[in-house]
């Protein structure tokens, strides 16, 4: 599993490739998890925390100033639960294609991460679709996407 200051030196090292909102205060966070009704990762709190949400290597979902709309992870998993394509402990944190990336806050590690995972969005609910995990955290995620920018040199 990566460590987010260790990646995060990385992104801030190269931070001409990356296009992102910005810090935000700790206290967005928390409201971002009432509003949902769950607890972020650690890694994806601090994420949420230094750059808010923006484009590295693939899109990465955040919070964003009204919350309406694409990049808004908040917006866009609260859409997708309405249309019952997502429970309520999945947070969706990117897509690409027609695959969507969540964080599933139902199970937390010693290191208080989850696994992100992945699955089609829109073709069945939910719990007629068998999803992967593909990250064992947010920050591996974050890793391979600005990894995959870098050595594109997107």
């Amino acid at each position: 599993m990566m460590d987010f200051e260790e990646i995060s030196r990385v992104i801030d090292s190269h931070a001409d490739k990356f296009d992102f909102l910005g810090p935000l205060h700790p206290d967005k966070v928390r409201e971002a998890e009432k509003e949902l009704g769950v607890k972020f990762p650690r890694s994806y709190k601090q994420f949420l925390e230094r750059y808010g949400c923006g484009d590295f290597g693939r899109e990465i979902y955040g919070i964003t100033p009204s919350n309406s709309g694409i990049p808004s992870a908040v917006w866009y998993t609260l859409e997708l639960r309405k249309e019952g394509y997502i429970p309520d402990w999945m947070v969706i944190v990117s897509d690409e294609d027609e695959y969507v990336f969540c964080l599933d806050t139902s199970v937390f590690d010693e290191n208080d991460e989850c696994k992100v995972v992945s699955w089609i969005a829109g073709l069945l609910p939910f719990d007629r679709q068998p999803y992967e995990i593909t990250f064992d955290s947010f920050a591996d995620l974050l890793y391979e996407s600005d990894q995959m920018a870098i050595k594109e040199d997107w």
